[in-house]
């Protein structure tokens, strides 16, 4: 099954605002201090069939992708698995997959344009006809599809599934992939961790270099810290985070990642529900741009948008890298361990918790240990609200955490 753009023209409005922002090309070409951009909160629009289904979505992209470059945005990031499926069968998953090359820039690959990849991958070929017509950078996620042949360990339907994520620049070119290397363990058996390290990045026309990681990725040291090192401060993420309360929820995660690593995030997360929702773009923990659908039973699609991003953003107290290799190719994944069983439970999480309902002009010190980590803290309540409830809570991560990450 194949769809052409004939079958979706683009609206005139579309059209329009495509030539005013050629027209202004021409002055805002070449990197300066600042940038724009935007993280789409969005779902996957569903087909007949799996090839429908993807060109679909890269149509649903677009007017998202227009709105957002006319406010200026030069990049534009999409959920992971935004032209996949999250689906926990891998011969379903696989339906939705493809063949995605690995980018070389001796041989550099312009899907639009290119009868091959209109026929053979047409929403790769939309999409960066998209980011060539609009003059902007696309993240988006997908199911990358890599034949196994004969070699060790190959599973049996031949094929090692990646969940991965694709970057078109400005042009159109597609410039970097990056497979997911730590899989949520309710789909290790869909998805393959890669062989080697996966630690990427790309540059960009308005001066930046972005990182790249998808949603699990940011609970592990790899890669994400391995990018740290290497001096990258901007990252894409695309994300479809599952909220666990009240302390792994997206924008708490998201933001508290920026603020430890001084970073510029950029993350889109899937609309799914309050349960899969929150997205945003954060300076170094600052929130510039948040949404999350706390309304049960909603699926709302959302754009965030931030203007004056810095380009250039440093923390003073880090040395400068001394790592060539950022890590060791024989580092293995730890194995996931469910938790021991709480002290007390704060919600969904495991730890050692105390909880109190505050009371107006009540004083208290809570007190909570885990792993040798020991905290208090005293409170003092001036006024309180009805049916609130705070907490202490030392988290027991399991292998979701490394030992540095223990906190209260």
């Amino acid at each position: 099954f194949c769809l052409n753009r004939t079958l979706f023209p683009t609206s005139f409005l579309m059209r329009v605002i495509a030539l005013l922002l050629l027209v202004a090309s021409v002055t805002a070409d070449g990197p300066g201090s600042t940038f724009t951009a935007a993280t789409i909160q969005s779902n996957p629009v569903k087909g007949s069939t799996p090839e429908e289904t993807r060109l679909l979505t890269a149509h649903h992209f677009e007017p998202f992708i227009a709105e957002a470059v006319f406010k200026g945005a030069r990049i534009v990031v999409f959920p992971e698995l935004s032209l996949g499926v999250d689906e926990l069968s891998r011969a379903e998953s696989v339906k939705y997959g493809e063949h995605i090359p690995t980018p070389d820039p001796n041989t550099p690959i312009t899907p639009c344009g290119s009868a091959h990849w209109n026929s053979t991958s047409p929403a790769f070929h939309f999409l960066s006809c998209i980011a060539k017509e609009y003059n902007v950078y696309v993240v988006y996620g997908c199911i990358d599809l890599q034949p196994c042949g004969n070699k060790t360990n190959c599973p049996k339907d031949g094929l090692d599934v990646y969940n991965t994520a694709v970057v078109l620049d400005d042009q159109g070119q597609f410039i970097q992939k990056y497979w997911k290397e730590n899989i949520m363990f309710t789909l290790t058996h869909v998805f393959q961790v890669p062989p080697a390290p996966q630690v990427r990045y790309f540059d960009t026309s308005f001066g930046v270099r972005f990182g790249l990681f998808i949603c699990f990725d940011i609970l592990w040291q790899h890669p994400t810290l391995d990018l740290i090192k290497m001096g990258v401060r901007h990252f894409t993420f695309p994300t479809s985070w599952v909220n666990f309360p009240p302390i792994m929820t997206a924008l708490e995660v998201q933001q508290g990642w920026s603020t430890a690593q001084n970073s510029v995030l950029l993350a889109a997360n899937e609309a799914k529900s309050p349960a899969v929702s929150g997205s945003g773009i954060y300076v170094a923990g600052v929130p510039k741009s948040q949404y999350f659908e706390w309304q049960k039973g909603a699926a709302d699609e959302h754009m965030q948008l931030a203007k004056d991003l810095p380009v250039d953003i440093k923390d003073p107290e880090m040395e400068e890298p001394s790592v060539t290799h950022p890590r060791n190719t024989d580092v293995a994944l730890i194995p996931f361990e469910r938790p021991r069983r709480p002290l007390n439970a704060c919600g969904m999480v495991h730890g050692d918790c105390h909880y109190f309902f505050p009371v107006s002009g009540m004083k208290t010190t809570l007190h909570a240990e885990i792993d040798g980590l020991q905290c208090s803290a005293q409170i003092a309540v001036t006024s309180a609200g009805k049916k609130e409830r705070f907490a202490m809570l030392c988290p027991d991560c399991g292998n979701f955490c490394w030992k540095e990450g223990t906190v209260c």
